[in-house]
């Protein structure tokens, strides 16, 4: 009787804990906020939110789906500079950039396409490396054109081959790009940057609401405006935060 006691009190103490774990909520700098900022942020055009369950607590945090700024003459040359001379990047035009924060070695990709169903419920998608090329190359012809050029970069390399074919992979020097522009996004994800040859520049953490506003942003078309726009909103929603450049 007593063993069985004790079965049915661990039994009722660990479903109580999970059914009572703490939930914190943080900013993309991971300040913790109320809730009521927390969902005022996720609400808004500028955020998406990810959720991180813990043993003790649920942790939800607000990040940027994009963000615009203007590189000061100083970090512009510093940038251009290695970019032209480590790199062989056109600075003449505007500058796409996908930035992985880890390029795999080849045989870490799936035999094949597939999905794996997790214990969780949860589902991730597996993509061969056949495929990973195929998106690499289809990449490059549709964001490239005249005043443009789509480059990928990378932060660490685990064994993959820079070049393959016409495919080209850059290693980020210095990690400078990633110094200037990374910005508390949740970096196991691509992201996306544009640097205009002025130094105006966009950076994409996720999806945001209109297709059309990337495309005028990477055409630099109407920049000012879209420029104080965000100033304007992100001030609203970040009243006591200083923004990155």
């Amino acid at each position: 009787m007593k063993k069985l006691i004790y079965i049915i009190y661990f039994l009722l103490a660990a479903h109580l804990n999970g059914q009572y774990r703490k939930t914190i909520y943080v900013d993309e700098g991971y300040k913790k906020i109320t809730k009521f900022e927390f969902q005022k942020k996720k609400d808004s055009k500028l955020y998406y939110s990810l959720s991180y369950n813990l043993d003790t607590a649920i942790v939800k945090r607000v990040l940027l789906r994009y963000y615009l700024g203007k590189l000061n003459h100083s970090k512009k040359h510093q940038l251009f500079s290695l970019l032209k001379a480590r790199n062989g990047i056109d600075t003449l035009k505007s500058i796409h950039i996908h930035y992985l924060d880890t390029l795999k070695k080849i045989n870490s990709y799936s035999d094949k396409d597939s999905i794996l169903v997790l214990d969780n419920g949860s589902h991730k998608h597996l993509i061969s490396h056949d495929t990973f090329l195929k998106a690499h190359e289809y990449c490059e012809k549709t964001h490239s054109g005249e005043n443009i050029k789509m480059y990928h970069f990378y932060n660490f390399n685990e064994g993959h081959p820079e070049e393959i074919g016409k495919l080209k992979w850059h290693k980020d020097n210095l990690q400078l790009i990633r110094r200037l522009f990374y910005n508390g996004s949740d970096n196991t994800r691509r992201w996306t940057i544009i640097i205009h040859p002025n130094g105006d520049y966009a950076i994409k953490n996720a999806a945001i609401s209109s297709s059309k506003l990337w495309k005028k942003l990477k055409k630099h078309k109407n920049w000012d405006t879209h420029l104080k726009k965000f100033n304007k909103d992100y001030d609203k929603l970040n009243p006591e935060l200083e923004r990155l450049q």
